[in-house]
């Protein structure tokens, strides 16, 4: 097996508890252009005072370019924080999840290749729910498998109904265990999907317009530096609504198909039902 190394940084990160109130507060501005654009100037200095500000420390590092230890990564997919520090690291390329200590010391491995109970086909991503079960989107075997993230036993495993999946995976459970995933409508257009605690379908919201009416645009010296899109306020579809839709998708002519491939390839055609059956050359 191929393996590229891949270097992991954890970081601390720290804060000052004084604000800078010298000045007397925020000393930006807000205003609206006629077109309706809000445009907001922010000070040359901030609010903090000098070296009370966030600060980044690099604790240690995982990673290494040679050998075959559990720190050799072939396809970091994610990287997940347990709620005791703890690091697990999704490799897409061995198709396990390796744990490691708050202090960067490996702890153990759990998750295979396979479509077996516990196994793992092309992993997409990892999340924790409020019980402290490790989930991987199974994205190869169609399914979501829950771990005790302390022993890597399997806890729980349920089927995943949408065939797409984004790299990097979003998925993420809110504070009463729906699990927030994505898929494509029968449009073609990637959504969100709302999943109950019991992983059945809720409802769905559009993925983010990349229209220019609501952009966000920040900028330094009157170049853009970064930008915000808020999320579409098109109603959802229930579940109801999606197999719908999905019945009112034009249908394939098979015998018409049938027949344009009998003409275009003539009496010597091989393989009626499976056209991988013909000769290649």
């Amino acid at each position: 097996m191929t393996r590229a190394a891949v270097l992991i940084c954890v970081a601390a990160i720290s804060t000052g508890c004084d604000r800078n109130t010298s000045g007397g507060g925020w000393a930006g501005s807000v205003d609206t252009l006629p077109s309706g654009t809000v445009v907001i100037r922010n000070p040359a200095g901030g609010l903090w005072v000098e070296g009370d500000g966030w600060q980044v420390r690099e604790r240690f590092q995982l990673g290494s370019f040679t050998g075959d230890g559990p720190d050799v990564f072939g396809d970091v997919r994610d990287v997940e924080i347990g709620p005791d520090g703890s690091i697990y690291i999704l490799d897409g390329q061995a198709s396990e999840v390796r744990v490691f200590g708050p202090d960067g010391a490996y702890t153990l491995t759990f998750g295979r290749e396979g479509g077996g109970p516990g196994e793992l086909r092309r992993p997409t991503g990892l999340a924790f729910d409020s019980h402290g079960t490790l989930w991987v989107n199974n994205w190869g075997n169609a399914r979501y498998t829950g771990f005790d993230p302390h022993t890597g036993e399997v806890v729980r495993e349920e089927q995943r109904q949408a065939g797409f999946a984004m790299l990097p995976w979003p998925g993420r459970f809110d504070a009463v265990d729906r699990l927030l995933d994505t898929a494509l409508d029968p449009d073609g257009n990637p959504v969100i999907l709302r999943l109950d605690s019991a992983f059945a379908l809720g409802d769905t919201l559009p993925m983010p317009e990349l229209g220019d009416e609501h952009r966000v645009t920040f900028t330094r010296n009157g170049m853009p530096v970064g930008e915000v899109r808020p999320y579409s306020r098109h109603r959802k579809f229930t579940a109801a609504e999606l197999v719908e839709r999905a019945r009112k998708l034009p249908r394939l002519d098979y015998e018409k198909m049938r027949a344009e491939a009998d003409a275009f390839f003539g009496e010597d055609r091989l393989g009626d039902d499976d056209p991988w059956d013909r000769p290649r050359g």
